[in-house]
């Protein structure tokens, strides 16, 4: 911040400094401003353990998410059926995610007909009440694709699927992620919608 006034002052007090050299200045000035908020929006993903859990306050005001998390996400990474993330940013908790090996049916037809397709589910994905908002849910879908990017080279992933809650709230998000929904013939009673998102062309 002192950064940013100390350049402002500058600026002010020389009067003769040519227009390429004030651009100059300005584009620093903004690359310094994101950079503050950049830092301002880190988090940190932990895999979870017990000792966390028996420390952790969350509350995502799901009670099925909440449930999977204190109940039932410890026995899901002991049985290697799921590994559980938790996003932090200090010492809060701000949310959780769980990872799995999947397979999907897709809409598209490949060069390659396969009637499954490898993927990557998040099989629950939650906020906690106090953060919902800031774009947290957002940051986990980036953090997962830059995970399957950054991880595939050594196990063959071309999509990340979820099985999204049926509530238009909820496709909406996914979709603004740029997730597809499979067999858009879904019933109204349906609990959750499949959908997947195509790594290849993010």
């Amino acid at each position: 911040m002192y950064f940013l006034l100390d350049i402002m002052i500058f600026i002010y007090n020389v009067h003769y400094i040519n227009i390429n050299t004030i651009n100059n200045i300005l584009i620093i000035m903004l690359i310094e401003s994101n950079n503050l908020n950049l830092n301002e929006n880190l988090y940190e993903v932990a895999r979870l353990d017990e000792k966390q859990l028996n420390n952790i306050n969350f509350d995502s005001e799901d009670d099925d998410l909440n449930d999977f998390l204190f109940n039932e996400s410890l026995d899901y990474c002991k049985e290697n059926l799921a590994i559980v993330y938790l996003v932090y940013q200090e010492e809060d908790v701000l949310g959780y995610f769980s990872l799995s090996a999947d397979s999907v049916k897709i809409n598209e037809k490949l060069d390659i007909k396969l009637k499954y397709y490898p993927s990557l589910k998040i099989g629950r994905l939650a906020v906690d009440k106090k953060f919902k908002g800031n774009g947290i849910g957002s940051w986990i879908i980036d953090w997962v694709i830059g995970y399957v990017l950054k991880n595939r080279s050594g196990h063959g992933i071309r999509f990340v699927s979820v099985d999204a809650y049926n509530k238009i709230n909820v496709i909406k998000f996914y979709e603004s992620k740029k997730f597809t929904i499979y067999n858009k013939k879904k019933k109204k009673n349906q609990l959750n919608i499949p959908m997947y998102l195509d790594i290849n062309e993010d």
